[in-house]
């Protein structure tokens, strides 16, 4: 990986595509962040990475440029989204049992923002909105308040302690 400071170019074309790919008004998380770095991929030269002071803050799939948020940005996503948005809230009493890369079921969902689709990153919470970690969607929103059984999400990444 080759990295190299983010310019001021690179911190809008960053805030952009947090807007974009996640709700609008994301890419002002890049605030938070002092420096950041992009890591470029050496045989595509693609960017792959985003990196800060905290570690990888967000990861960018190649194909499409997508956005992965990881569990630096995604505390700092959820104190500047209004809840309920980009979120999927847990019963409490199964928070601490997922384990990371592990399945989130449709029946311990509560609520789960409506303007989420299939496939989005969005941020797990506990019913006190505490961060559990980072979920991709299988189910739409409307699919997953349907259904008692069955996956609605994977975690990708999770806080090690949530605490009420």
């Amino acid at each position: 990986m080759k990295c190299v400071e983010a310019t001021d170019s690179d911190r809008d074309f960053l805030r952009m595509l947090l807007d974009y790919n996640l709700v609008p008004g994301a890419g002002n998380a890049l605030d938070y962040f002092d420096t950041l770095e992009l890591c470029f991929s050496e045989t595509t030269a693609k960017l792959r990475y985003v990196k800060s002071e905290w570690g990888t803050i967000m990861t960018i799939r190649a194909g499409d440029m997508h956005v992965i948020p990881r569990i630096p940005l995604a505390l700092t996503l959820q104190r500047i989204v209004p809840h309920p948005k980009l979120r999927v809230v847990v019963a409490d009493e199964i928070a601490d049992d997922i384990p990371e890369g592990g399945t989130v079921f449709s029946r311990h969902i509560i609520e789960i923002d409506s303007e989420l689709r299939a496939g989005d990153e969005a941020l797990l919470v506990n019913e006190h909105d505490r961060l559990i970690g980072v979920v991709t969607l299988r189910l739409s929103p409307q699919e997953i308040l349907f259904f008692t059984q069955g996956a609605a999400g994977i975690l990708r990444e999770r806080i090690k302690k949530v605490t009420k």
